[in-house]
């Protein structure tokens, strides 16, 4: 699992977490259906949302997410298996 592989300290600062999400299949503005998914959540203390987003698009290997109540979501239906450990890196370098 992937909050395993992270880093404690990263885990309490960022204050991510694991929750179900809903991700739109489909395209445009009308999709057609969700599907079930879990989102890693981010909801820091020392980071706004806006930041993170910047920091992950901006980084080494460039995550795009979306905020939500100002919570940033990285769905992890959009990350494949072979880009987990490369997320890892990226969350633990912040």
């Amino acid at each position: 699992m992937i909050l395993n592989s992270l880093k404690d300290q990263q885990i309490k600062k960022l204050n991510i977490k694991l929750e179900n999400s809903e991700v739109e299949a489909g395209s445009g503005s009308l999709p057609e259906k969700k599907i079930k998914s879990m989102a890693l959540t981010f909801k820091s203390q020392k980071y706004k949302a806006e930041q993170l987003a910047y920091f992950f698009r901006n980084a080494d290997y460039p995550v795009v997410g979306y905020i939500l109540n100002d919570t940033f979501y990285i769905d992890l239906k959009a990350i494949i298996p072979n880009q987990f450990q490369k997320l890892v890196k990226t969350i633990n370098k912040l």
